[in-house]
């Protein structure tokens, strides 16, 4: 999406606004300010999925609330500020002051004997650079036992009258039908409100081969399954596999911890063999000189595999420093994956995502009001606006196979599209080495192509679409990022 349709978008939203009827005003203000704030990306999935932890590891370090356990009835939101501060958001939208918390090993709000349903979210403000480019939205679990608790989170993100989210996180043990329904019911409930990123995450990914060392290697044989399943490939644009866990205590590693992983590791090898077969034998062994409290609390810090992991590398390398370590079992994690998804997926399409959502909401104004010169205008601004073509496309080729589009070309024209990253690189599938002369080839190449099949009297409708817009888009890479000097 170029900064000229936004402003064109803006522009429209803006008259709009001048005309509008007053109960309108506020949440088409809300969208025009939207364009102005960081992502929005919400985590979603079944309760004990593991949501908050992935949140703490995203953040960098143990923010996720309690108390409890009210806070966990209640969305909150995590944005970059100068200062740590926690506000109570009222169902009608004020605020009376910042409610007191403490600092612990996580943080520890006090709602005051607030009523939880009288509170729309919870804001948590942080001065960390890991909020910088998108703001966390931590929405309570679905299954609840509690009805209510379990329909906060589908409301929020499908209500029409809220400002929409540009992403979601979703949180998978496996191919559960309650994740399906809930996620076809959200697609299905989202889908007049504009586009959505989503990535799905297989959640405590190293518990779910019995937490031995090879256990991520598995996951991502799991999370690559799940990723073509017919299903799971229309409701996300990419599965990755997450030892939640182990990635919210790397990130904040303690020496003391090092210390404590390293005197397991001195212990012999034969005895940490048996040691760390269970939970149970690893509290109940002596390993070296740790004592039972400190094994304990490995554990509940980094989970059996993040003490596997810890130990099986401080044996390779005894010295090992605390930034060494901690760089090895983020890695290990799986938290870069999903990174690097969510800036794939939502941070380098969030322009696109929020202008189709905006799109959407002023069609529904301007049949309320019968505008036809607003109608004039949005057709104007699809017409041109390649960036939302591709979007629409991309997700009709994730929903599954389309008549007139081999198999082997789908994944080309997904990738083509942005699915993968929107550089001419990660779109034409080039090394990283590629320079602009052999992408252009590449791309004039793929012009050609998509243009013939585009052109084809035999092919249907639908798949003339597609490639056409296939076409377009190789057009524009060579008029823009790759033009010649």
């Amino acid at each position: 999406m170029s900064a000229d349709h936004v402003e064109r978008i803006r522009r429209l939203l803006r008259a709009t606004i001048a005309r509008a009827d007053p109960d309108e005003i506020d949440a088409l203000q809300a969208l025009d300010a939207l364009f102005d704030e960081p992502a929005r990306i919400a985590i979603a999935g079944m309760v004990n999925a593991g949501k908050s932890t992935l949140l703490n590891a995203l953040v960098g370090e143990r923010v996720a609330p309690t108390d409890a356990g009210e806070c966990t009835r209640i969305p909150t939101w995590y944005r970059k500020g100068r200062h740590y501060e926690v506000r109570a958001i009222d169902n009608d939208g004020g605020s009376d002051g910042a409610l007191g918390f403490e600092r612990r090993d996580e943080l520890v709000v006090d709602l005051a004997s607030r009523d939880p349903g009288t509170v729309d979210h919870l804001l948590v403000t942080c001065p960390t650079t890991r909020l910088t480019n998108h703001t966390l939205i931590d929405l309570p679990g679905h299954s609840s036992l509690s009805p209510d608790v379990a329909r906060r989170a589908e409301d929020f993100l499908t209500a029409d009258d809220a400002v929409p989210v540009d992403g979601v996180i979703y949180l998978l043990r496996h191919r559960h039908p309650a994740d399906l329904e809930f996620l076809e019911s959200f697609h299905s409930r989202a889908a007049g409100r504009g586009a959505l990123g989503a990535v799905g995450v297989l959640s405590r990914a190293d518990e779910l081969f019995g937490g031995g060392l090879d256990a991520m290697d598995d996951a991502h044989i799991v999370a690559d399954t799940l990723r073509v399943d017919r299903r799971i490939r229309g409701l996300c644009q990419d599965v990755v596999p997450v030892a939640g866990l182990l990635a919210e205590s790397a990130a904040g590693l303690r020496n003391d911890e090092v210390v404590s992983l390293r005197t397991v590791a001195s212990a012999p090898q034969e005895l940490l063999e048996t040691a760390l077969t269970s939970v149970d034998r690893f509290r109940q062994i002596g390993c070296g000189d740790s004592t039972g409290e400190e094994r304990a609390t490995l554990l509940d810090r980094f989970g059996l595999f993040g003490v596997r992991a810890g130990v099986a590398a401080l044996r390779r390398d005894p010295g090992r420093t605390a930034d060494a370590l901690s760089s090895d079992l983020l890695q290990l994690s799986g938290i870069g994956g999903l990174r690097v998804a969510l800036d794939t997926v939502i941070l380098q399409r969030v322009l696109d995502l929020r202008s189709r959502a905006v799109l959407t909401q002023l069609a529904r104004s301007a049949a309320l009001r019968s505008d036809e010169s607003s109608y004039a205008e949005l057709e104007r601004i699809e017409a041109n606006a390649h960036g939302l073509r591709e979007l629409e496309i991309a997700e009709v080729l994730r929903r599954g196979s389309v008549p007139g589009i081999a198999a082997d070309d789908d994944a080309d024209l997904q990738r083509l599209l942005g699915v993968s990253g929107v550089s001419a690189h990660d779109r034409l599938g080039a090394p990283a080495t590629a320079g602009r002369d052999m992408l252009r080839s590449i791309a004039t190449a793929q012009h050609r192509r998509w243009m013939t099949l585009s052109e084809s009297p035999l092919a249907p409708p639908l798949a003339v679409r597609i490639t056409a817009t296939a076409s377009r888009t190789c057009e524009e890479m060579l008029a823009s990022e790759l033009a010649g000097d």
